[in-house]
C-alpha cells in the first residue's frame, strides 16, 4: 500500500492593510486644501482634477529644492579627461594589437562583431580606439556646455509662481470658454483664479497675478509673443 506523503500546509495571506492603501486620488484630495476644492465647485470635473494635479506639481517643486548639478558634471568632466589622458598615453598600434591578441582568449570577444565569421584586423581595431578617444572628446565638450547651460539658466525667483498662475489659468479659460482679465467682480473667474492661487501658495502676492494677467493681455493683443 503506497503511503501518501503529508502535504505542506499552504501560506496564510497576509492581511491587506486598507488602511495603508491610498490611491492617487485619495492623495490628492488628502493634500490638495479643502478650501481649493470648494472654490472649483462650479468648473467640470476634469478641470478640477487638473487644478489639484498641479497644486500638488507646484507644492512639490517649492518645497523640493533644485539640486545644483554642476559640481558633479565638473567631477565627470575631470573623470573622462583623466581616462582619455591615459588612453592616449598608450601607443595606439601596440593598443592594438594587445586587444586584437586579448581577443583570441575572450568569449564573446572584446570587439563586437556583426556577425560571428567576421575578421577583424588590426586597422579595424586602432578604427575603434580612435573612435573611442573622439567619443569622450565629445563628452567632454558636452559637459562642459551643460555646466555653461546651468549657469545661464538658472530660474528666476519668481518663474515658479509665474508658471503656476498660467497653469490654472490655462485650465479655468479651457473648461469654461472665458478669457480671464484683471476684474475685480468676485463671481467672475479671475476672482477663482486669486482665491485658488492664495489657498495654494499664500507666498505668491497679488502683484504676481496682476503681471501674469498683463502679460497673457499682451499675448492676446500681439504686443510679445505667446
Amino acid at each position: 500500500m503506497r503511503m501518501r506523503h503529508a502535504e505542506a500546509p499552504l501560506p496564510k495571506k497576509k492581511p491587506r492593510n486598507d488602511s495603508v492603501e491610498l490611491d492617487l486620488r485619495q492623495v490628492k484630495d488628502i493634500l490638495v486644501p479643502a478650501e481649493v476644492r470648494a472654490i472649483m465647485a462650479s468648473l467640470p470635473p476634469e478641470a478640477r482634477e487638473q487644478i489639484q494635479w498641479q497644486v500638488l506639481y507646484h507644492k512639490w517643486l517649492v518645497d523640493t529644492p533644485h539640486p545644483d548639478s554642476r559640481p558633479l558634471l565638473k567631477d565627470m568632466i575631470e573623470a573622462a579627461t583623466n581616462l582619455m589622458a591615459l588612453i592616449e598615453r598608450f601607443n595606439l598600434v601596440s593598443l592594438a594589437e594587445a586587444f586584437e591578441e586579448a581577443d583570441l582568449y575572450f568569449s564573446p570577444p572584446l570587439i563586437e562583431r556583426d556577425c560571428d565569421e567576421e575578421e577583424i584586423d588590426l586597422p579595424v581595431y586602432r578604427d575603434r580606439i580612435e573612435h573611442m578617444l573622439a567619443d569622450q572628446r565629445d563628452l567632454i565638450c558636452w559637459l562642459d556646455v551643460a555646466i555653461q547651460r546651468g549657469d545661464r539658466d538658472r530660474p528666476r525667483k519668481t518663474e515658479l509662481p509665474i508658471k503656476f498662475v498660467n497653469k490654472v489659468a490655462d485650465i479655468i479659460e479651457g473648461s469654461t470658454g472665458t478669457t480671464i482679465r484683471r476684474s475685480n467682480n468676485k463671481d467672475s473667474p479671475t476672482a477663482m483664479l486669486r482665491k485658488i492661487v492664495d489657498i495654494a501658495n499664500p507666498d505668491i502676492g497679488p502683484g504676481t497675478i496682476d503681471e501674469v494677467l498683463r502679460t497673457r493681455a499682451k499675448k492676446r493683443r500681439g504686443e510679445i509673443n505667446p
